[in-house]
């Protein structure tokens, strides 16, 4: 049921509430489709990769096409950061051996931290330069 549900929301990007269906796939502990419908979104709202060449230039302040391509995308990816840093918490969360997810699924700290290996692995094998920014990004703060 979600790789049907993550395919309509493929279908109709990025025209669909990112953030809303982001966090229900986190919640049923779907990450690898948070990537994937976060990547078609990005691929469809920027086809000519207008962004990946805003931020190779060095960000030029009179590109604005290529600033707000950019701001756009790095939007869409703070979904899988936000999928990142819930996945870090559960993992360093010291105090408890076992976390619960909002869809009533038991993780423990090592599950978590396996999970969030396995999605930072499944971003940097995409071929999307500024997913790439996004996780290492992420991974720096």
């Amino acid at each position: 049921m979600l790789q049907q549900a993550l395919k309509l929301c493929k279908d109709v990007a990025p025209n669909v509430n990112l953030p809303l269906v982001c966090s229900k796939l986190v919640s049923a502990g779907f990450y690898t489709g948070v990537v994937e419908l976060c990547v078609a979104c990005a691929s469809k709202l920027d086809p000519q990769d207008k962004a990946v060449y805003y931020y190779k230039s060095d960000q030029p302040s009179q590109d604005r096409e290529g600033h707000l391509m950019y701001y756009r995308r790095m939007e869409i990816y703070r979904e899988v950061c936000v999928a990142l840093e819930r996945l870090y918490e559960r993992s360093s969360d010291a105090n408890t051996s076992t976390t619960q997810s909002d869809a009533n699924h038991t993780l423990t700290s090592a599950d978590s931290n396996y999970q969030g290996r396995q999605l930072v692995w499944d971003c940097l094998c995409r071929d999307d330069e500024l997913l790439h920014v996004a996780v290492y990004e992420w991974l720096v703060s």
